[in-house]
């Protein structure tokens, strides 16, 4: 529990469930997993965080799920995390608060390291603040008010968080727009080569481990660039993909349906004349050249 978590940072138990310390005076230990994790890391030039030329120097923040354990952390590792601020939330705290109707909203707990968000100086000193006033509660003491209001903190830097994640797919859009070419090229190979009867459709996994990214930091990145979901573009894609093979093949519409992952005919046609105004047929014969 915090206090194993408060004996690894040599900081006083304050709350059952959360925990702020600074990691400049932690000695060679291992930091259990079942905690949220922030990590505000004073500047530095460590590249396991993934900081990009068109990024922000001044800060990086680091965010680590319950799942995530931090493994015996040397000499090297506390040089990386010396001066940073260290914030612990046990999923306890999540469970019974009011966090939890949108916690999912924070995706970037289950992003990797080397997908961090890194901070101006103005955007630094708004989450020290925010860090600052969640520890000014916790030194209050508990009473009935103190869960209401450090998990209504909690949440306003979360949000911060949030914010500061999409100003950074922003600042990265010229990478982001590459990513997003290799994406589709990448879908268009696994219809082209048939993969679909073999693996089925492509996934989200399938697409972020071929471009060397996490699931959830792919799928934040590919909804902020094209406004949508990454399984919303397979279904378009596979809709435009049956239009050409109407219009310039003789293939049944039963063979087309098969070919590009439908469960059946009829399926197909329903969808098909959702998105495009047309049955399979009425596009086919003859031919329209709709978009």
């Amino acid at each position: 529990m915090i206090v194993q978590c408060d004996k690894s940072l040599h900081s006083k138990t304050i709350h059952p469930l959360i925990n702020i310390g600074c990691l400049s005076d932690i000695s060679n230990t291992f930091i259990e997993t079942g905690f949220y994790r922030i990590i505000l890391k004073d500047r530095s030039s460590c590249p396991d965080f993934g900081r990009l030329c068109c990024d922000y120097q001044d800060a990086s923040v680091i965010f680590l799920s319950p799942e995530y354990s931090l493994s015996c952390l040397t000499s090297e590792d506390l040089s990386f995390y010396k001066k940073s601020i260290f914030l612990s939330i046990h999923a306890d705290l999540i469970n019974t608060s009011a966090i939890k109707k949108h916690f999912n909203d924070y995706s970037f707990f289950n992003y990797r390291q080397n997908e961090s968000l890194h901070i101006s100086l103005r955007e630094k000193k708004i989450l020290t603040t925010r860090f600052e006033d969640i520890s000014d509660e916790l030194n209050w003491g508990i009473d009935k008010y103190t869960n209401i209001l450090i998990s209504g903190k909690i949440e306003l830097l979360l949000n911060y968080c949030k914010r500061f994640y999409t100003r950074q797919f922003i600042t990265r859009s010229e990478v982001n727009r590459c990513i997003i070419q290799k994406t589709k090229r990448l879908i268009d190979e696994y219809f082209f080569m048939n993969k679909i009867s073999e693996k089925g459709l492509p996934t989200s996994d399938y697409c972020s481990n071929n471009l060397n990214l996490s699931s959830a930091y792919f799928e934040d990145l590919f909804n902020h660039e094209t406004g949508m979901s990454i399984a919303e573009y397979i279904q378009l894609r596979r809709v435009h993909l049956a239009k050409e093979r109407l219009c310039n093949t003789n293939k049944t519409v039963s063979c087309i349906a098969r070919e590009l992952g439908y469960p059946s005919q009829q399926y197909f046609c329903k969808l098909f004349k959702k998105l495009s105004g047309y049955t399979p047929d009425e596009y086919r014969n003859p031919c329209r050249t709709i978009s």
